[in-house]
């Protein structure tokens, strides 16, 4: 049995697959130089409790 609709193609993504690979590697650097040189400024809670 076949529904109106079926047959239409896959709409399409509005970003191609190399743009969104782009995107996220640029992103995980961007996010992991922030924590690398900025990471001293941010308070950390100490684990010491929880061991």
């Amino acid at each position: 049995m076949m529904y109106p609709g079926m047959m239409q193609a896959e709409p399409q993504p509005p970003i191609s697959a190399n743009v969104r690979m782009y995107l996220r590697v640029v992103g995980f650097v961007v996010v992991a130089s922030a924590i690398y040189f900025y990471g001293d400024f941010i308070e950390m809670p100490d684990m010491a409790p929880y061991m």
